[in-house]
């Protein structure tokens, strides 16, 4: 069996996927801001899931910021460092089944990526992200879990907190719908209810991508657009971005196994 592992550290996840060939055999996400101790628990985790003899894999496949904690060995493994942009461009054409796409990756932050199969190129990124909705959500919701403010932003209106085109303009303003907004949260007020809340919260992350996004196509000619990142999973992402595709006639899509896709792209160029 041709097995390959990796390890793709984020902020306070890390992502483990187990590949033979191009199957991905197991997956895996461990939660924890320690790397090594993130380390630790994915192999004790691939131990307890699989029947992967890791005396026998020569490299285990490590991606992500935290990859940077590591050097070439650590607990008797061999290292294989995979530049991330790398990963996650290659990762995302696989799960697609397309040769070029505008690839967002949307962890803590988002970064954008120019990706053809042989070229990957960093367009541009921004700190508005997976780091911001949970942050957020926080301070708004009393640390209630990140996809337990999507279920609730999933049952309120974005507009009954959101300024519309239609709330500052006297009829059709030319080529913009009434329901566009025009400034997130704008039409707040002290006793909205916390679905609504949510929604505007979502609908100001996600139209913050959704605008980057069209920028980027605009600027490299690219129309396939895949996203990546556990938050491209949570149902208020294309609540909010199919808006995009309707307006823009962008082609915006989360593939299947879209929150793996960094560490199963650091196993198809790994060890």
């Amino acid at each position: 069996m041709n097995y390959k592992v990796s390890l793709d550290f984020g902020g306070s996840s890390t992502k483990i996927v187990c590949m033979n060939g191009n199957e991905v055999i197991y997956k895996g996400i461990i939660y924890s801001t320690s790397k090594k101790s993130a380390f630790d628990r994915s192999i004790e985790s691939i131990k307890q899931n699989t029947k992967i003899d890791l005396t026998k894999v020569e490299y285990i496949n490590i991606t992500g910021a935290g990859e940077s904690f590591f050097e070439d060995e650590y607990n008797g493994f061999r290292l294989n460092h995979i530049q991330e942009f790398g990963a996650t461009s290659l990762g995302a054409l696989f799960l697609a089944d397309i040769d070029e796409a505008i690839v967002v990756s949307m962890g803590t932050g988002t970064a954008f990526y120019k990706t053809r199969k042989n070229e990957v190129t960093h367009i541009i990124g921004t700190g508005v992200g997976g780091g911001s909705l949970c942050g957020l959500s926080k301070l708004l919701f009393e640390n209630l879990p990140i996809d337990e403010v999507d279920k609730l932003a999933m049952e309120g209106e974005a507009n009954n907190v959101d300024l519309t085109i239609g709330d500052i303009s006297n009829g059709d303003m030319p080529g913009l719908p009434e329901d566009l907004t025009a400034s997130n949260f704008g039409k707040v007020v002290g006793n909205s209810e916390k679905k609504d809340i949510a929604a505007g919260l979502f609908n100001m992350v996600f139209q913050t991508i959704g605008t980057m996004t069209v920028m980027a196509i605009k600027n490299t000619g690219i129309q396939n657009v895949v996203l990546t990142g556990q938050v491209s999973t949570l149902n208020s992402c294309m609540r909010v971005l199919n808006d995009f595709n309707n307006f823009y006639g962008t082609n915006i899509i989360v593939p299947d196994n879209s929150t793996y896709a960094t560490a199963i792209g650091a196993c198809l160029l790994g060890e």
